[in-house]
Protein backbone atom coordinates (compact mmCIF):
# COMPACT_ATOMS: atom_id res chain seq x y z
CA UNK A 1 0.00 0.00 0.00
CA UNK A 2 1.25 3.47 -0.76
CA UNK A 3 0.56 6.94 0.57
CA UNK A 4 1.90 9.58 -1.82
CA UNK A 5 5.56 8.75 -2.35
CA UNK A 6 5.88 6.76 0.89
CA UNK A 7 5.67 2.98 0.62
CA UNK A 8 3.98 1.23 3.54
CA UNK A 9 3.61 -2.48 4.20
CA UNK A 10 0.68 -4.13 5.93
CA UNK A 11 0.88 -7.05 8.31
CA UNK A 12 -1.61 -9.49 6.81
CA UNK A 13 -2.57 -11.18 10.09
CA UNK A 14 -3.25 -8.03 12.12
CA UNK A 15 -3.88 -5.41 9.44
CA UNK A 16 -1.21 -3.23 11.07
CA UNK A 17 0.38 -0.67 8.75
CA UNK A 18 4.16 -0.51 9.07
CA UNK A 19 6.05 2.60 8.06
CA UNK A 20 9.45 2.12 6.35
CA UNK A 21 12.45 2.18 8.71
CA UNK A 22 13.76 5.36 7.05
CA UNK A 23 10.53 7.21 7.87
CA UNK A 24 10.37 6.06 11.49
CA UNK A 25 14.06 6.95 11.87
CA UNK A 26 13.32 10.56 10.93
CA UNK A 27 10.36 10.68 13.31
CA UNK A 28 12.71 9.73 16.16
CA UNK A 29 15.24 12.46 15.33
CA UNK A 30 15.06 15.29 17.83
CA UNK A 31 14.30 18.71 16.37
CA UNK A 32 17.34 20.96 16.51
CA UNK A 33 16.85 23.92 18.87
CA UNK A 34 20.34 25.42 18.80
CA UNK A 35 21.95 23.09 21.36
CA UNK A 36 23.93 19.85 21.01
CA UNK A 37 24.62 20.58 17.34
CA UNK A 38 27.36 17.98 16.94
CA UNK A 39 25.13 15.15 18.11
CA UNK A 40 22.15 16.32 16.03
CA UNK A 41 24.36 16.81 12.95
CA UNK A 42 25.74 13.27 13.14
CA UNK A 43 22.27 11.76 13.49
CA UNK A 44 20.88 13.90 10.68
CA UNK A 45 23.77 12.95 8.40
CA UNK A 46 23.28 9.26 9.18
CA UNK A 47 19.58 9.54 8.35
CA UNK A 48 20.26 11.34 5.06
CA UNK A 49 22.83 8.70 4.15
CA UNK A 50 20.21 5.99 4.71
CA UNK A 51 17.99 7.91 2.28
CA UNK A 52 20.89 8.27 -0.20
CA UNK A 53 20.62 12.05 0.03
CA UNK A 54 23.79 12.97 1.95
CA UNK A 55 25.71 13.96 -1.20
CA UNK A 56 23.49 17.05 -1.51
CA UNK A 57 25.05 18.39 1.70
CA UNK A 58 28.27 19.09 -0.21
CA UNK A 59 27.23 19.38 -3.88
CA UNK A 60 26.62 22.58 -5.79
CA UNK A 61 23.76 22.49 -8.28
CA UNK A 62 24.70 21.36 -11.79
CA UNK A 63 24.78 24.05 -14.44
CA UNK A 64 23.61 23.91 -18.02
CA UNK A 65 25.48 25.91 -20.66
CA UNK A 66 23.34 28.66 -22.13
CA UNK A 67 21.39 27.45 -25.10
CA UNK A 68 21.93 23.75 -24.34
CA UNK A 69 18.66 21.90 -24.90
CA UNK A 70 19.91 18.35 -24.55
CA UNK A 71 16.96 16.45 -23.03
CA UNK A 72 19.21 14.08 -21.05
CA UNK A 73 21.16 16.90 -19.44
CA UNK A 74 17.99 18.85 -18.63
CA UNK A 75 16.42 15.73 -17.09
CA UNK A 76 19.55 15.15 -14.97
CA UNK A 77 19.46 18.72 -13.68
CA UNK A 78 15.77 18.44 -12.87
CA UNK A 79 16.34 15.15 -11.00
CA UNK A 80 19.13 16.80 -8.99
CA UNK A 81 16.86 19.70 -8.05
CA UNK A 82 14.09 17.35 -6.94
CA UNK A 83 16.43 15.27 -4.77
CA UNK A 84 18.07 18.35 -3.30
CA UNK A 85 14.63 19.76 -2.49
CA UNK A 86 13.82 16.52 -0.67
CA UNK A 87 17.12 16.62 1.25
CA UNK A 88 16.58 20.25 2.26
CA UNK A 89 13.03 19.43 3.34
CA UNK A 90 14.22 16.66 5.67
CA UNK A 91 16.73 19.00 7.32
CA UNK A 92 14.22 21.83 7.77
CA UNK A 93 11.65 19.36 9.10
CA UNK A 94 14.07 18.59 11.96
CA UNK A 95 14.43 22.25 13.01
CA UNK A 96 12.26 23.87 15.68
CA UNK A 97 9.77 26.39 14.30
CA UNK A 98 11.91 29.44 15.12
CA UNK A 99 14.91 28.07 13.20
CA UNK A 100 12.69 26.82 10.38
CA UNK A 101 11.56 30.40 9.86
CA UNK A 102 15.13 31.75 9.99
CA UNK A 103 16.33 29.36 7.27
CA UNK A 104 13.12 29.18 5.21
CA UNK A 105 14.57 31.13 2.27
CA UNK A 106 17.75 29.06 1.86
CA UNK A 107 17.83 27.74 -1.69
CA UNK A 108 19.80 24.46 -1.59
CA UNK A 109 20.77 21.80 0.95
CA UNK A 110 24.48 22.64 0.90
CA UNK A 111 23.76 26.30 1.69
CA UNK A 112 21.47 25.31 4.57
CA UNK A 113 23.93 22.74 5.97
CA UNK A 114 26.88 25.15 5.74
CA UNK A 115 24.88 27.94 7.40
CA UNK A 116 23.90 25.71 10.32
CA UNK A 117 27.45 24.43 10.72
CA UNK A 118 28.97 27.91 10.58
CA UNK A 119 26.51 29.22 13.17
CA UNK A 120 26.28 26.36 15.62
CA UNK A 121 29.50 24.36 15.35
CA UNK A 122 31.48 27.24 16.84
CA UNK A 123 28.55 28.36 19.00
CA UNK A 124 28.40 24.96 20.72
CA UNK A 125 32.17 24.73 21.32
CA UNK A 126 32.67 24.51 25.04
CA UNK A 127 29.07 23.48 25.60
CA UNK A 128 30.47 20.88 27.97
CA UNK A 129 30.98 23.76 30.39
CA UNK A 130 27.29 24.58 30.19
CA UNK A 131 26.37 20.92 30.62
CA UNK A 132 28.48 20.60 33.76
CA UNK A 133 26.91 23.81 35.08
CA UNK A 134 23.47 22.32 34.42
CA UNK A 135 24.52 19.17 36.30
CA UNK A 136 25.63 21.17 39.33
CA UNK A 137 22.38 23.18 39.43
CA UNK A 138 20.03 20.29 38.69
CA UNK A 139 17.92 19.03 41.59
CA UNK A 140 14.86 16.81 41.45
CA UNK A 141 11.67 18.12 43.08
CA UNK A 142 8.63 16.43 44.58
CA UNK A 143 6.18 18.50 42.53
CA UNK A 144 7.00 16.61 39.32
CA UNK A 145 6.95 12.87 38.40
CA UNK A 146 10.29 11.24 39.15
CA UNK A 147 10.94 9.45 35.82
CA UNK A 148 10.91 12.53 33.54
CA UNK A 149 13.40 14.13 35.92
CA UNK A 150 15.60 11.04 35.82
CA UNK A 151 15.49 11.24 32.02
CA UNK A 152 16.53 14.93 32.13
CA UNK A 153 19.50 14.03 34.30
CA UNK A 154 20.47 11.22 31.91
CA UNK A 155 20.40 13.71 29.01
CA UNK A 156 22.72 16.07 30.91
CA UNK A 157 25.19 13.23 31.44
CA UNK A 158 24.91 12.40 27.74
CA UNK A 159 25.70 16.03 26.82
CA UNK A 160 28.83 15.88 28.96
CA UNK A 161 29.96 12.59 27.39
CA UNK A 162 29.29 13.94 23.88
CA UNK A 163 31.80 16.72 24.57
CA UNK A 164 34.44 14.08 25.29
CA UNK A 165 34.45 14.30 29.08
CA UNK A 166 34.69 10.99 30.89
CA UNK A 167 32.50 10.22 33.90
CA UNK A 168 33.23 7.24 36.11
CA UNK A 169 30.36 4.96 37.12
CA UNK A 170 30.73 5.69 40.85
CA UNK A 171 30.48 9.45 40.27
CA UNK A 172 27.41 9.02 38.06
CA UNK A 173 25.62 6.80 40.58
CA UNK A 174 26.41 9.15 43.45
CA UNK A 175 25.10 12.10 41.42
CA UNK A 176 21.78 10.33 40.86
CA UNK A 177 21.53 9.61 44.59
CA UNK A 178 22.30 13.20 45.57
CA UNK A 179 19.82 14.64 43.06
CA UNK A 180 16.82 12.69 44.38
CA UNK A 181 13.94 14.85 45.70
CA UNK A 182 13.33 15.43 49.46
CA UNK A 183 10.59 12.79 49.72
CA UNK A 184 13.17 10.19 48.72
CA UNK A 185 15.42 11.06 51.69
CA UNK A 186 15.11 7.63 53.34
CA UNK A 187 15.87 5.78 50.12
CA UNK A 188 18.65 8.28 49.39
CA UNK A 189 20.30 7.56 52.76
CA UNK A 190 19.91 3.83 52.20
CA UNK A 191 21.58 4.01 48.77
CA UNK A 192 24.36 6.23 50.13
CA UNK A 193 24.98 3.69 52.90
CA UNK A 194 25.05 0.81 50.40
CA UNK A 195 27.52 2.71 48.20
CA UNK A 196 29.77 3.38 51.19
CA UNK A 197 29.61 -0.26 52.28
CA UNK A 198 30.51 -1.45 48.76
CA UNK A 199 33.43 0.98 48.59
CA UNK A 200 34.77 -0.23 51.92
CA UNK A 201 34.40 -3.88 50.87
CA UNK A 202 36.32 -3.23 47.68
CA UNK A 203 39.00 -1.34 49.59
Amino acid sequence: MTNGDVDMTTNGSSGEVRMPASVTAELHLDKFDGSNFKQWQERMQFFLSSMQLSKYLTEDPPTVPEGNKDATILATVEAWKNSDFLCKGHIKNRLVDQLFDVYSEVKISKELWDALEKKYKSYNVGSGKFATAKLLKFKMVDSRPIMPQVHELELIFQEIRTEGMKLCETFTVNCFIEKLPPSWAYFQNYLAYKQKALSQARG
